[in-house]
């Protein structure tokens, strides 16, 4: 889902998380974020579409101040690098 979200490389899937993520925001719902996930997205980002590392904390920072997502052990990720 994060992956989809930041790189949009399947604009009909990155609509639908979009859409979803608009639908919670309006509700004041919030995503669970574990820290697998988050590492897995850095891997995936990283791994398979090459982007820097600096610009993937960047962006994993970005969603960190979006109010919908609740990050595990946020502290460990933004010291993550």
């Amino acid at each position: 889902m994060l992956v989809r979200f930041l790189v949009r490389d399947d604009e009909r899937q990155a609509e639908t998380i979009y859409r979803i993520f608009k639908q919670a925001e309006s509700v004041k719902g919030v995503f669970f974020v574990p820290l697998l996930v988050v590492l897995e997205t850095v891997w995936v980002l990283e791994s398979v579409y090459k982007i820097p590392r600096q610009e993937i904390l960047y962006s994993i920072n970005e969603l960190i101040l979006m109010p919908i997502l609740e990050f595990e052990t946020q502290s460990a990720i933004l010291n993550f690098g």
